[in-house]
């Protein structure tokens, strides 16, 4: 993990977004790269698991839709979790009634201020052993 996060995590963070729908894709793709961050996107399950192949050194945390083609966005936390233990991770989606999941969820829509603060607040916690 980079070192500056603490302090200013835009500054450093590689963030692996997944999310099929590729509206939604390139409007959180596009924010999160006006403020500094690296993005690496995934539409699916499949892509995701091939850019965190190549790139998961770099990935700081994972801001995955919790409903994903070909696995949803938990189990892929858990299956992109045991190849990098202590990765972060972010979870939106639409409809969070009733989700009980061990990660935070941002709720969709969701503004820049709010997906700043989920991310910062993320990005501040201490890894998991897992």
């Amino acid at each position: 993990m980079k070192d500056n996060l603490a302090n200013n995590p835009s500054d450093a963070a590689t963030i692996l977004v997944v999310e099929d729908d590729a509206r939604s894709r390139k409007v959180v793709t596009s924010m999160l790269e006006a403020t500094g961050y690296r993005v690496v996107a995934a539409a699916d399950a499949i892509e995701a698991l091939s850019a965190f192949a190549d790139a998961s050194p770099e990935i700081d945390i994972v801001l995955s839709d919790v409903r994903i083609p070909g696995m949803n966005g938990p189990d892929l936390v858990a299956c992109l979790s045991s190849r990098k233990p202590g990765l972060r991770v972010l979870l939106m989606s639409g409809a969070t009634e009733g989700l009980t999941y061990n990660a935070p969820i941002l709720q969709k829509p969701f503004g820049m201020d709010d997906l700043h603060s989920g991310l910062a607040k993320t990005l501040s916690r201490l890894p998991s052993a897992s």
